[in-house]
């Protein structure tokens, strides 16, 4: 299933998620009794996560999500051997309630992952980074953006050695876009600092990380007035990646870089109703109500609205709460 997953990632291959499930399980004959277990349970959450993150669709999960919480609730001793499966599955759950903008239910599985990490040092060190970006997630899209930016800042200045690359520069990451939302130039230091090449990204972090910082990289420049790199940036990006979003049926993301070359050429067209049109439909799709989703778009927005994208992005987060 991991390997399906790869060429999903690397490939644009499109499947049915269930399907895939259901047909490696009677393939290799697995018992609801196997699958009923910390470990089974950790490595098909593993799957679905990865799953809702390539799709930008945590909806496609919620059934796995709420299986897991039944067997959770089931469990009324916390054996030390599956520590790791316990806290990464509470990671999960977390993870799945802040990408569907429940943000009050995602900090209590947060506050349980802290309390399981702290019984043990080893855990404690693999989890802390991982457990402190979504707690800063959860702070910066309920409001408290100066609290957030903090909490990640204070996370990256006592990094270990020992520390994954891939959790730091995941970190670094949200603290740039943090900052780039507030309109913080603080973010331009921040993007410096990630010096790793894409193909070292794409292995590590994934396709749609590596696009999603790409695609930053743009914006900032663009926003802290860096015309000549954004579109410099701009042109490379289409070229590495434009054989790969037409393949994965991504055009939305050519749409959205073409709007952002419109106003690179032409500042003045953030006023002309077509373009902001073409921006506003964008909200229509649901495969774009994601928060990073969200926060690209609350960037193009605030162009015009002469308001931080911050303040765009946490309206929209409001509306879009209200609608469901």
């Amino acid at each position: 299933m991991r390997r399906e997953l790869q060429e999903i990632h690397l490939q644009g291959k499109i499947v049915n998620l269930t399907t895939l499930m259901i047909t490696t399980i009677r393939k290799y004959k697995i018992s609801t009794q196997d699958l009923m277990t910390y470990k089974s349970i950790y490595q098909i959450l593993f799957i679905a996560n990865e799953y809702a993150a390539i799709q930008q669709n945590y909806g496609l999960i919620e059934r796995y999500i709420k299986r897991t919480d039944q067997f959770m609730q089931g469990q009324s001793h916390k054996k030390q051997s599956y520590l790791f499966y316990h806290i990464s599955i509470l990671y999960y759950l977390a993870n799945f309630h802040l990408r569907r903008k429940n943000f009050a239910g995602s900090t209590p599985y947060l506050r349980e992952m802290m309390d399981l990490m702290v019984t043990d040092s080893r855990y404690y060190e693999l989890f802390y980074l991982r457990h402190q970006l979504l707690a800063g997630l959860n702070l910066f899209f309920t409001g408290f953006a100066d609290d957030a930016i903090t909490l990640l800042q204070e996370s990256l200045s006592g990094t270990k050695n020992r520390s994954k690359p891939e959790d730091i520069e995941d970190l670094r990451l949200c603290l740039a876009m943090f900052l780039a939302l507030c309109n913080d130039r603080a973010s331009l230091k921040q993007l410096t600092l990630l010096t790793r090449t894409d193909a070292w990204y794409e292995k590590k972090m994934g396709m749609l990380w590596t696009i999603r910082k790409n695609l930053m990289e743009i914006l900032v420049q663009t926003q802290f007035a860096n015309i000549e790199l954004a579109m410099s940036r701009l042109n490379s990006f289409r070229r590495r990646y434009k054989k790969y979003l037409l393949k994965t049926s991504e055009e939305r993301v050519l749409l959205f870089l073409r709007l952002i070359e419109k106003h690179l050429l032409n500042p003045d067209v953030t006023s002309e109703t077509a373009y902001r049109k073409s921006v506003l439909t964008l909200l229509d799709g649901v495969e774009n109500n994601d928060i990073f989703t969200l926060s690209f778009i609350a960037w193009l927005i605030a162009r015009w609205e002469k308001k931080t994208a911050y303040k765009v992005v946490l309206t929209l987060i409001q509306d879009d709460n209200h609608k469901q």
